[in-house]
């Protein structure tokens, strides 16, 4: 995603690496790839369509390929004047999952309680975005990988925004 707007309905990246390290120079690396067995196919024969959000002491570099092509955006710390982080949940599946309590006496009830309670812990996508004065920004919205076996929690996710604001608090005192 590109993050030009923060939103519930944005596509959540699959977490293919994700490094935090509070003593720098790269102080985040945030990798992630389209969700699905294709994108995921396509990775390993190294077609590449990821997304990686990369944090420096100076500045926040924020790619995004394709199989069209790649982009690239640098935002220096000293510019931003806004950062986040967020998450969502599906509620819709923890929706359908009470809806499918009813039909537990029904065979397809007994598979549909536990798929939707799965989907709706599964599916939780984190956000992490850097705003700088320009009103244009970057953004980040990732989900944890099954296969990759790769996650960021609320609390990473904290920390991240902590290393950015303390970074960005010490390139505005320059």
């Amino acid at each position: 995603m590109h993050g030009f707007a923060v939103t519930a309905s944005s596509a959540a990246l699959v977490i293919k690496e994700a490094t935090i390290n509070e003593q720098g120079p790269l102080y985040v690396r945030i990798v992630g790839r389209k969700p699905g067995l294709i994108a995921w196919l396509l990775n390993l024969v190294k077609i590449d369509s990821t997304t990686i959000f990369e944090v420096y002491e100076d500045r926040i570099e924020f790619t995004e390929g394709s199989l069209s092509g790649r982009f690239k955006e640098t935002i220096p710390l000293s510019r931003i004047c806004n950062l986040g982080t967020g998450y969502v949940k599906p509620f819709i599946f923890l929706v359908l999952a009470f809806i499918s309590i009813p039909l537990i006496a029904v065979i397809i009830g007994i598979f549909t309680l536990p798929l939707f309670l799965f989907l709706y812990f599964y599916n939780k996508s984190m956000v992490i975005y850097a705003i700088p004065n320009s009103a244009r920004g970057a953004s980040i919205v990732f989900k944890r990988s099954l296969i990759e076996g790769v996650n960021i929690t609320e609390e990473d996710a904290d920390k991240v925004i902590t290393i950015l604001r303390n970074l960005t608090n010490k390139a505005n005192a320059k």
